[in-house]
Order: structure tokens, then C-alpha cells, then sequence
């Protein structure tokens, strides 16, 4: 059943109700990058065969990328959203929040979250944990690489790991496929 009270409401509004797979956040993100295409994840980029060093070999078949559909959205409204996830990474603000992608080779857009969750210490007690995530592309001008990163149960919601493994992967891509 659906309870919409205000505080409903609200919570729902930033996604405080919502369950995703990291893999979702990551076609999430990848949507924004493409200009509201949403693409099919796809985990390899194709099929070698082996060579006589148990190396890679010849390419045996491409995995060639699929668009599902597209957002139906403005282009106005897509480059407000675009420019958003530039602000969360590149801003001066003291509300950008993704501020461990910063100073990166590559120009990179994201958006984190944070949720508040509990988990048990080495003595069994209950404390408050924060499972923190970062959905990141880059370069944010052209963009080439959508990840998503959880970190669940960090004990400091300040903590910025995920966020330094996020640039940390982007920054590796473009390194050796850019």
C-alpha cells in the first residue's frame, strides 16, 4: 500500500525508498553521458581466442553496443541535468559533494548519495553505518566512461574512498583506451 504522507513524500523524493544494483547506476549514469540514450550493460568488449601463451589471441567476435531506447527528455532539460553533475565534482560550493573526483586528468561529472543504514560491531551492537555511492563519467565534455561505486557500511559518511576509486577507474580507462 501507498502511505502518501508528507514525510513519505518527501523521503521518496530523494530516492530515500529506492533499491538499485550498482550495475543500474551505472546504466543510470550512462544515460545522462549519452545524451539520454540508454544503452545495454554489457561486461566485455568481445570474445578472444586464445594464443599459444594463454594470452590474448585473435579477436573471435565484437560486442558491439546496443541502444535499448531513449529518455524522453529536452535537450535544455538533459544539459541542466549534465551541468548538475559537473557542479557536484567541479564546484567551488561547499554543497559539492564530489569533491574526491576533483583534480583528475580527465574532467569528471558525477553524482553521489549517501544512505543511512546499521550493522552490527565486533562486540554485537547495532550502530549507524552510511552505505555511500558515486555515479561518475568522464571526460565530462565528451564523455567516453560511466562508473558506479558502493561502499557499504562506511562508519564516516565523509569518507570519500568511493569516490577516489571511481577516479581512480575512469582515470585508468582513459590512460589506456583514450
Amino acid at each position: 500500500t501507498n502511505d502518501y504522507t508528507v514525510s513519505n513524500v518527501v523521503t521518496e523524493s530523494f530516492g530515500q525508498f529506492d533499491n538499485y544494483t550498482t550495475l543500474q547506476l551505472a546504466q543510470y549514469v550512462s544515460t545522462i553521458a549519452n545524451k539520454g540514450n540508454r544503452m545495454a550493460p554489457h561486461l566485455v568488449e568481445g570474445i578472444y581466442d586464445a594464443d599459444d601463451k594463454k594470452g590474448l589471441g585473435r579477436l573471435n567476435h565484437l560486442i558491439e553496443p546496443k541502444a535499448l531506447n531513449k529518455v524522453s527528455i529536452s535537450d535544455e532539460q538533459l544539459s541542466i541535468i549534465q551541468d548538475g553533475f559537473y557542479q557536484v565534482v567541479n564546484s567551488a560550493s561547499p554543497y559539492a559533494t564530489g569533491k574526491g573526483l576533483a583534480g583528475s586528468a580527465t574532467p569528471i561529472s558525477a553524482k553521489t548519495g549517501t544512505a543511512e543504514t546499521y550493522a552490527k560491531d565486533s562486540n554485537g551492537r547495532t550502530v549507524e553505518t552510511f552505505n555511500l555511492n558515486v555515479v561518475a563519467y568522464g571526460p565530462s565534455s565528451d564523455p567516453q566512461v560511466a562508473v558506479a561505486v558502493m561502499y557499504p557500511h562506511a562508519s564516516d559518511p565523509l569518507a570519500k574512498t568511493h569516490q577516489y576509486i571511481a577516479k581512480d577507474i575512469i582515470n585508468l580507462y582513459m590512460t589506456k583506451y583514450a
